[in-house]
């Protein structure tokens, strides 16, 4: 039987962080998009890079200036149900907003490229 549900795990460069909640992520890749005329519908392929976002737990060893700072970093998000997908290369973007009363700090890795997913 398979097990599924359970909670996420982060790891940057091999630092476990806490995650509170469920994170976002995308395995970047080729996108196709529909693009509707009246007279065809047509499907245009980009590519999208992989990405993984959510909230962290902001514990007293949380640095947040070397976690702003991370550049060219591996990134891994173990899945409850086993996967493990691996972000090459990401890079901490958007704001890092910081609720205090939750304890919470938000973050957002891009990797370059597609992400590797691998099963259990």
């Amino acid at each position: 039987m398979d097990v599924i549900g359970g909670r996420h795990r982060l790891y940057v460069n091999s630092q476990k962080y806490y995650l509170k909640g469920d994170p976002t992520y995308d395995i970047g890749g080729k996108k196709q998009t529909e693009i509707v005329t009246p007279e065809k519908t047509f499907i245009q392929e980009s590519y999208v890079a992989c990405y993984v976002s959510g909230t962290i737990a902001f514990v007293p060893a949380l640095d947040l200036e070397k976690l702003r700072e991370t550049k060219n970093a591996t990134v891994m998000l173990e899945c409850p149900n086993g996967q493990t997908i691996v972000f090459p290369d990401a890079s901490f973007v958007d704001d890092q907003s910081v609720s205090g009363g939750e304890g919470e700090v938000s973050f957002k890795f891009v990797g370059d490229g597609k992400a590797k997913v691998m099963m259990p």
